[in-house]
């Protein structure tokens, strides 16, 4: 066991040999200043509700989970992350973000989605039927497995997508 101030501004959670395998609900809440956060190589496989609620401070949250394989995020897994600005979950061979799992982020602006295996936008929410996604400026689709973009998935969009200045796609099919 090891202690880490209560007024650490940033964070970074390496497992080296990755044993950690699971968050806690709740497991942050000490580090209420925490303004950066990066999990990196740990063996995880499930980001479980209220992951890093406490965390209302939290700006930019990085989740990398180096070939643990398929990571699934639960509904409520950013609950209380109002500050979040940007998340990374790059990497993590994530297929499905359930619709309203970001709604606890308002304010996000970037979202790395890259080296996923997301098959469609329908699999990250784009095609729900209210967006929580208002201030997001940038989202890196690239090197996953889409291959349409449906007018469904765009319609009632135009002004989300003309305030996204940045959309990475990389191949599409």
């Amino acid at each position: 066991m090891f202690f880490i101030p209560d007024h650490t501004l940033a964070l970074t959670v390496k497992c080296l040999d990755p044993t950690l395998s699971q968050l806690e609900a709740d497991g942050f809440k000490s580090l209420r200043h925490l303004k950066r956060l990066t999990i990196d190589g740990c063996n995880l496989k499930v980001i479980p509700p209220r992951a890093f609620s406490g965390l209302d401070k939290l700006e930019s949250l990085t989740i990398w989970t180096r070939q643990a394989g398929v990571l699934t995020l639960d509904k409520n897994a950013f609950f209380g992350l109002g500050k979040l600005t940007r998340l990374d979950l790059s990497g993590n061979y994530i297929r499905y973000i359930p619709p309203d799992a970001l709604c606890s982020s308002p304010r996000l602006e970037t979202l790395n989605l890259s080296h996923n295996e997301i098959g469609s936008l329908s699999d990250i929410g784009a095609d729900a039927k209210k967006s929580c996604l208002g201030n997001l400026t940038s989202i890196d689709l690239s090197h996953n497995e889409l291959s349409v973009i449906t007018s469904r998935q765009m319609s009632g969009r135009k002004k989300e997508i003309m305030i996204i200045k940045k959309i990475t796609l990389g191949d599409v099919a």
